[in-house]
């Protein structure tokens, strides 16, 4: 099976290592962000114990701040580093976009990007390139959370999703072959609903625990 890829920009020639069991090694927080060197931006005592939070799961998630120009990234755990092959210190103070390439859908781009603006939940599922320039679709759910009414960090949650990938090449390359390929479709349409219904809540459960620590923090006060 061929696999597609996109040209390797220089953010990702300077980015990509490949890491061996990235998730189990040790995260050293500081070098992935408490502290956006580039743009001088503190983050609170209770920030940064959310991202040591979230430096523990195995889910790829990553922090952004859309108080600052263009909502750069400010964290992002290992689980992200071994999806996508880029290291975390070198992306600190860049927006998402560099994982976008010329098949990313621009109309979902849109939609995130007004989430965004207006510090809402949304999920899309996109295609992303890897560090490497390997395609994948990504389902993308951000979830805002808020440390104070006026205080937002963006969670975004990524997972690999290729489902309607796989779903697309064998309706173009089988559908006309085998009687059953109609079948074949249908079936997986409706495990690709029961995947994405799954990530999704798997989202919700991640933001509700992110949440639950700040509660907590605020009860201690």
């Amino acid at each position: 099976m061929n696999v597609q890829t996109a040209p390797i920009n220089d953010k990702r020639k300077k980015a990509y290592q490949p890491v061996a069991n990235i998730i189990q090694r040790d995260t050293h927080l500081e070098t992935l962000t408490a502290f956006d060197q580039n743009r001088q931006a503190a983050y609170s005592e209770g920030e940064t114990r959310i991202f040591n939070v979230a430096s523990g799961m195995k889910v790829p998630i990553t922090f952004s701040d859309p108080t600052l120009p263009d909502c750069p990234l400010v964290f992002a755990n290992s689980a992200f580093e071994y999806l996508t092959g880029f290291r975390s210190s070198m992306l600190m103070g860049s927006n998402c976009r560099f994982l976008q390439g010329e098949d990313t859908d621009r109309d979902e781009i849109a939609k995130i990007r007004n989430a965004v603006e207006r510090c809402r939940a949304t999920e899309a599922i996109i295609v992303n390139y890897k560090a490497n320039g390997m395609r994948f679709q990504n389902l993308l759910a951000i979830r805002p959370i808020w440390f104070f009414p006026d205080r937002c960090l963006l969670m975004g949650c990524q997972n690999e999703f290729n489902f309607g990938l796989r779903r697309r090449q064998i309706e173009r390359s089988y559908y006309s072959q085998f009687e059953n390929a109609a079948q074949m479709c249908m079936k997986l349409r409706d495990q690709e609903a029961k995947a994405r219904q799954a990530l999704v809540m798997q989202a919700e459960a991640v933001a509700a625990r992110i949440r639950n620590c700040i509660l907590r923090q605020k009860a201690r006060l």
